[in-house]
Protein backbone atom coordinates (compact mmCIF):
# COMPACT_ATOMS: atom_id res chain seq x y z
CA UNK A 1 0.00 0.00 0.00
CA UNK A 2 1.55 3.80 -0.57
CA UNK A 3 0.01 6.94 0.20
CA UNK A 4 1.32 8.27 -2.98
CA UNK A 5 -1.13 5.72 -4.50
CA UNK A 6 -4.08 7.02 -2.42
CA UNK A 7 -3.11 10.59 -3.35
CA UNK A 8 -3.34 9.99 -7.10
CA UNK A 9 -6.88 8.09 -6.51
CA UNK A 10 -8.41 10.54 -4.41
CA UNK A 11 -6.50 13.37 -6.81
CA UNK A 12 -5.13 15.06 -3.49
CA UNK A 13 -2.07 17.38 -3.89
CA UNK A 14 -2.53 19.00 -0.26
CA UNK A 15 -0.68 18.90 3.03
CA UNK A 16 0.00 15.14 4.81
CA UNK A 17 0.39 16.98 8.17
CA UNK A 18 -2.10 15.17 10.50
CA UNK A 19 -3.76 18.61 11.65
CA UNK A 20 -7.54 19.71 11.50
CA UNK A 21 -7.13 21.29 7.64
CA UNK A 22 -5.40 18.05 6.10
CA UNK A 23 -7.94 16.17 7.91
CA UNK A 24 -11.13 18.34 6.46
CA UNK A 25 -9.01 18.42 3.14
CA UNK A 26 -8.72 14.55 2.75
CA UNK A 27 -12.03 14.11 4.27
CA UNK A 28 -13.31 16.42 1.28
CA UNK A 29 -10.74 14.56 -1.62
CA UNK A 30 -11.77 11.21 -0.82
CA UNK A 31 -15.49 11.42 -0.59
CA UNK A 32 -15.44 13.59 -4.08
CA UNK A 33 -13.58 11.06 -5.57
CA UNK A 34 -14.20 7.16 -4.70
CA UNK A 35 -18.18 6.51 -4.68
CA UNK A 36 -20.49 4.78 -2.17
CA UNK A 37 -21.20 0.96 -3.71
CA UNK A 38 -22.39 -2.13 -2.68
CA UNK A 39 -22.44 -4.11 -6.01
CA UNK A 40 -19.81 -6.68 -5.02
CA UNK A 41 -22.64 -8.13 -2.56
CA UNK A 42 -25.11 -8.19 -6.07
CA UNK A 43 -21.94 -9.94 -7.92
CA UNK A 44 -21.72 -12.79 -5.50
CA UNK A 45 -18.31 -11.49 -4.17
CA UNK A 46 -17.92 -11.78 -0.47
CA UNK A 47 -16.56 -8.43 1.30
CA UNK A 48 -13.46 -8.45 3.48
CA UNK A 49 -12.26 -6.15 5.84
CA UNK A 50 -8.09 -6.54 5.02
CA UNK A 51 -7.09 -3.32 4.39
CA UNK A 52 -4.72 -4.48 1.29
CA UNK A 53 -7.79 -5.69 0.30
CA UNK A 54 -9.23 -2.37 0.44
CA UNK A 55 -6.70 -0.70 -1.28
CA UNK A 56 -6.47 -2.96 -3.86
CA UNK A 57 -10.32 -2.67 -4.98
CA UNK A 58 -10.77 1.11 -4.36
CA UNK A 59 -7.18 2.53 -5.05
CA UNK A 60 -5.81 0.54 -7.55
CA UNK A 61 -8.90 -1.25 -9.18
CA UNK A 62 -10.76 2.35 -9.38
CA UNK A 63 -13.86 0.86 -7.47
CA UNK A 64 -16.19 2.05 -4.83
CA UNK A 65 -17.31 0.48 -1.56
CA UNK A 66 -19.74 0.94 1.56
CA UNK A 67 -19.41 1.72 4.41
CA UNK A 68 -17.05 -0.76 6.13
CA UNK A 69 -14.94 -0.82 3.26
CA UNK A 70 -14.87 3.27 2.51
CA UNK A 71 -13.86 3.80 6.08
CA UNK A 72 -11.77 0.62 6.71
CA UNK A 73 -9.44 2.14 3.80
CA UNK A 74 -9.76 6.03 4.98
CA UNK A 75 -9.07 5.61 9.01
CA UNK A 76 -5.78 3.00 7.50
CA UNK A 77 -4.83 6.16 5.41
CA UNK A 78 -5.12 8.45 8.19
CA UNK A 79 -3.01 6.00 10.84
CA UNK A 80 -0.75 5.97 8.14
CA UNK A 81 -0.19 9.73 8.21
CA UNK A 82 -0.15 9.99 11.86
CA UNK A 83 -3.29 10.60 12.76
CA UNK A 84 -4.78 9.45 16.07
CA UNK A 85 -7.95 7.63 14.64
CA UNK A 86 -10.28 4.26 15.82
CA UNK A 87 -13.21 2.45 14.39
CA UNK A 88 -17.08 3.05 15.83
CA UNK A 89 -20.05 1.22 15.12
CA UNK A 90 -23.59 3.13 14.38
CA UNK A 91 -27.08 2.19 13.73
CA UNK A 92 -28.63 4.28 10.95
CA UNK A 93 -31.79 5.91 11.64
CA UNK A 94 -32.02 7.58 8.41
CA UNK A 95 -35.79 6.39 7.32
CA UNK A 96 -35.67 3.33 8.91
CA UNK A 97 -39.27 2.17 10.59
CA UNK A 98 -37.75 -0.18 13.05
CA UNK A 99 -34.04 -0.18 14.66
CA UNK A 100 -31.53 -1.83 12.18
CA UNK A 101 -28.35 -3.20 13.44
CA UNK A 102 -25.20 -1.54 13.83
CA UNK A 103 -24.39 -1.83 10.63
CA UNK A 104 -22.60 1.48 9.71
CA UNK A 105 -18.87 1.75 10.22
CA UNK A 106 -17.10 5.41 11.03
CA UNK A 107 -13.79 7.16 12.22
CA UNK A 108 -13.57 9.60 15.67
CA UNK A 109 -10.20 11.32 15.26
CA UNK A 110 -8.68 12.57 17.85
CA UNK A 111 -6.93 16.08 17.31
CA UNK A 112 -5.54 17.79 20.52
CA UNK A 113 -7.87 18.70 22.40
CA UNK A 114 -10.58 18.14 19.90
CA UNK A 115 -12.29 14.72 18.94
CA UNK A 116 -13.89 14.56 14.99
CA UNK A 117 -16.62 12.24 13.32
CA UNK A 118 -14.60 11.36 10.08
CA UNK A 119 -17.21 9.35 7.87
CA UNK A 120 -16.57 8.97 4.27
CA UNK A 121 -19.09 5.76 3.73
CA UNK A 122 -22.78 7.14 4.66
CA UNK A 123 -23.55 7.48 1.00
CA UNK A 124 -25.44 10.68 -1.00
CA UNK A 125 -26.14 12.41 2.03
CA UNK A 126 -23.40 11.97 4.44
CA UNK A 127 -20.79 14.02 4.93
CA UNK A 128 -18.14 15.63 2.88
CA UNK A 129 -15.70 17.24 5.74
CA UNK A 130 -15.21 15.88 8.81
CA UNK A 131 -17.87 17.61 11.95
CA UNK A 132 -16.48 17.69 15.62
CA UNK A 133 -17.69 15.17 18.49
CA UNK A 134 -19.27 18.16 20.67
CA UNK A 135 -22.93 17.81 21.26
CA UNK A 136 -25.00 20.79 20.64
CA UNK A 137 -23.58 22.29 18.29
CA UNK A 138 -24.23 23.32 14.87
CA UNK A 139 -21.25 23.03 12.40
CA UNK A 140 -21.47 23.49 8.22
CA UNK A 141 -19.51 21.62 6.43
CA UNK A 142 -19.34 20.38 2.82
CA UNK A 143 -22.23 23.08 2.09
CA UNK A 144 -24.64 21.57 5.07
CA UNK A 145 -25.39 21.85 8.30
CA UNK A 146 -24.73 18.98 10.82
CA UNK A 147 -25.28 18.72 14.71
CA UNK A 148 -24.53 16.14 16.85
CA UNK A 149 -26.90 15.14 19.92
CA UNK A 150 -27.05 13.36 23.05
CA UNK A 151 -29.53 10.39 22.13
CA UNK A 152 -31.70 9.05 24.75
CA UNK A 153 -30.17 6.53 27.30
CA UNK A 154 -26.84 6.60 26.01
CA UNK A 155 -24.47 7.42 23.08
CA UNK A 156 -24.62 10.12 19.94
CA UNK A 157 -27.25 11.11 17.08
CA UNK A 158 -25.49 13.08 13.64
CA UNK A 159 -27.99 15.07 12.55
CA UNK A 160 -28.04 17.04 9.44
CA UNK A 161 -30.68 19.85 8.48
CA UNK A 162 -32.98 19.76 5.84
CA UNK A 163 -35.65 22.32 4.27
CA UNK A 164 -38.03 20.07 7.09
CA UNK A 165 -36.08 20.68 9.84
CA UNK A 166 -33.09 18.64 11.75
CA UNK A 167 -33.07 14.82 10.40
CA UNK A 168 -31.06 11.93 11.99
CA UNK A 169 -29.08 10.09 10.44
CA UNK A 170 -27.56 7.46 12.30
CA UNK A 171 -27.01 6.75 16.02
CA UNK A 172 -23.75 5.80 17.72
CA UNK A 173 -21.52 5.01 20.77
CA UNK A 174 -17.84 4.83 21.89
CA UNK A 175 -17.80 0.79 22.43
CA UNK A 176 -14.60 -0.41 20.86
CA UNK A 177 -15.25 -1.63 17.42
CA UNK A 178 -12.98 -4.98 16.44
CA UNK A 179 -12.25 -6.31 12.93
CA UNK A 180 -14.08 -9.62 13.89
CA UNK A 181 -17.13 -7.06 14.52
CA UNK A 182 -16.59 -5.41 11.32
CA UNK A 183 -16.47 -9.34 9.39
CA UNK A 184 -19.98 -10.15 11.06
CA UNK A 185 -21.51 -7.46 9.66
CA UNK A 186 -20.48 -7.61 6.15
CA UNK A 187 -21.30 -11.79 6.71
CA UNK A 188 -24.95 -10.28 7.38
CA UNK A 189 -25.40 -7.32 4.68
CA UNK A 190 -23.48 -10.44 2.13
CA UNK A 191 -26.05 -13.36 2.97
CA UNK A 192 -29.16 -12.11 5.00
CA UNK A 193 -32.54 -11.07 3.21
CA UNK A 194 -33.25 -8.45 6.15
CA UNK A 195 -30.19 -6.52 5.42
CA UNK A 196 -30.88 -3.11 2.81
CA UNK A 197 -27.82 -4.27 0.74
CA UNK A 198 -28.58 -7.25 0.36
CA UNK A 199 -32.21 -6.35 -1.21
CA UNK A 200 -31.15 -3.13 -2.69
CA UNK A 201 -28.44 -1.84 -4.93
CA UNK A 202 -26.87 1.73 -4.03
CA UNK A 203 -24.29 3.61 -5.53
CA UNK A 204 -23.85 7.18 -4.59
CA UNK A 205 -21.20 9.72 -5.03
CA UNK A 206 -21.29 13.26 -3.26
CA UNK A 207 -19.62 16.91 -3.99
CA UNK A 208 -20.04 20.68 -3.44
CA UNK A 209 -22.30 21.00 -6.32
CA UNK A 210 -24.56 18.09 -6.41
CA UNK A 211 -25.11 14.80 -5.08
CA UNK A 212 -25.52 11.27 -7.07
CA UNK A 213 -27.79 8.91 -6.52
CA UNK A 214 -28.66 5.50 -7.80
CA UNK A 215 -30.83 3.15 -5.86
CA UNK A 216 -31.49 -0.06 -8.14
CA UNK A 217 -33.75 1.66 -11.45
CA UNK A 218 -33.95 5.52 -9.95
CA UNK A 219 -31.19 7.86 -10.84
CA UNK A 220 -31.45 11.00 -8.42
CA UNK A 221 -29.19 14.01 -8.86
CA UNK A 222 -29.61 16.42 -6.05
CA UNK A 223 -28.75 20.04 -6.26
CA UNK A 224 -29.13 23.31 -4.87
CA UNK A 225 -31.60 21.25 -2.89
CA UNK A 226 -34.08 20.70 -5.73
CA UNK A 227 -33.75 16.69 -7.31
CA UNK A 228 -33.62 15.45 -10.64
CA UNK A 229 -34.97 11.96 -10.45
CA UNK A 230 -35.18 9.60 -13.77
CA UNK A 231 -35.54 5.56 -14.05
CA UNK A 232 -33.07 3.51 -15.62
CA UNK A 233 -34.19 1.80 -18.76
CA UNK A 234 -32.47 -1.99 -18.40
CA UNK A 235 -29.24 -3.22 -17.03
CA UNK A 236 -26.98 -1.91 -20.30
CA UNK A 237 -28.58 1.22 -19.11
CA UNK A 238 -27.32 0.85 -15.71
CA UNK A 239 -23.96 0.13 -16.64
CA UNK A 240 -23.47 3.16 -18.60
CA UNK A 241 -24.81 5.07 -15.56
CA UNK A 242 -21.99 3.54 -13.62
CA UNK A 243 -19.54 4.62 -15.93
CA UNK A 244 -20.76 7.95 -16.78
CA UNK A 245 -21.82 9.50 -13.20
CA UNK A 246 -19.60 7.12 -11.05
CA UNK A 247 -16.19 6.48 -13.27
CA UNK A 248 -17.47 2.67 -12.55
CA UNK A 249 -15.66 0.06 -14.63
CA UNK A 250 -17.26 -3.55 -13.42
CA UNK A 251 -14.94 -6.51 -15.16
CA UNK A 252 -16.54 -8.82 -17.11
CA UNK A 253 -20.03 -8.30 -18.40
CA UNK A 254 -21.78 -6.89 -15.64
CA UNK A 255 -24.97 -6.15 -17.07
CA UNK A 256 -25.23 -10.38 -16.96
CA UNK A 257 -23.13 -11.01 -13.91
CA UNK A 258 -25.07 -9.07 -11.43
CA UNK A 259 -27.67 -10.32 -9.54
CA UNK A 260 -31.19 -9.67 -11.11
CA UNK A 261 -33.31 -6.83 -9.27
CA UNK A 262 -36.67 -6.77 -10.02
CA UNK A 263 -37.14 -3.54 -10.93
CA UNK A 264 -34.15 -3.26 -13.69
CA UNK A 265 -35.29 -5.52 -17.36
CA UNK A 266 -32.79 -7.49 -18.45
CA UNK A 267 -31.10 -5.82 -21.42
CA UNK A 268 -33.61 -4.86 -24.13
CA UNK A 269 -31.85 -7.80 -27.01
CA UNK A 270 -32.01 -10.48 -24.82
CA UNK A 271 -36.13 -10.16 -24.48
Amino acid sequence: MSIERYFERIRYGGSATPDEGALAALHLAHAEAIPFENLDIHLGRAIGSDVSGLFTKMVLNRRGGYCFEQNGLFGAMLEGLGFRTRHALGRVTFGAQVPRPRGHLLNLVEIGSRRWIADVGFGGYGLLEPVPLEPGREHRAGGETYRIVNAAGAGFELEMKGMEGWKSLYWFDETPCYSVDVDVMNFYHFHSPASFFHQNRVVALAGRDRRVMLTNDELKIVRGGTAETRVIADEDAYCRVLVDEFGIELPGDPAADLRPHPSIPKRRSAA
